[in-house]
């Protein structure tokens, strides 16, 4: 029963730092709205499209492996959603590295609004850049 002893510490202290009251730094809110032109060319709210925040250069588990970047992993509380019915959804991201946003359209891969946008977004300057793609889909942040 020795080495359980080391096991169960090391799952209370990264319970004990994924729980722990840090909760607000090193994160942020942003708030995208997503659109399809209609015939007419006027934009129209994508509502239930997934929408995920992907951090570039990393990993689900941040490594190495130690409090700072536990608590990184902690603070992500919500990095996808689907859209509200006005095409709007709030996620909140590390700020502290660039994302990939994903946005996947709620009809099937064989509707002419089935591909998925993706976009480049950094946290600090606050640019979305959108990445080659044949979707029908815009994305934007919503001040």
């Amino acid at each position: 029963m020795p080495i359980m002893r080391p096991i169960a510490r090391s799952l209370q202290l990264l319970a004990a730092v994924l729980l722990s009251g840090c909760a607000g730094s090193g994160s942020r809110s942003v708030t995208l709205e997503v659109t399809s032109n209609a015939t007419d060319g006027t934009p129209q709210p994508v509502s239930s499209a997934f929408v995920r925040a992907i951090p570039m250069a990393s990993s689900p588990m941040p490594l190495p492996i130690n409090s700072k970047t536990l608590q990184e992993l902690g603070n992500l509380k919500k990095d996808a959603d689907f859209t509200d019915t006005q095409g709007r959804v709030t996620l909140t991201i590390a700020s502290v590295r660039p994302f990939i946003i994903e946005v996947a359209n709620p009809f099937t891969a064989t509707d002419s609004l089935g591909e998925v946008w993706r976009g480049d977004f950094d946290p600090e300057s606050g640019n979305l850049t959108a990445q080659p793609t044949d979707s029908k889909l815009s994305v934007r942040i919503v001040q």
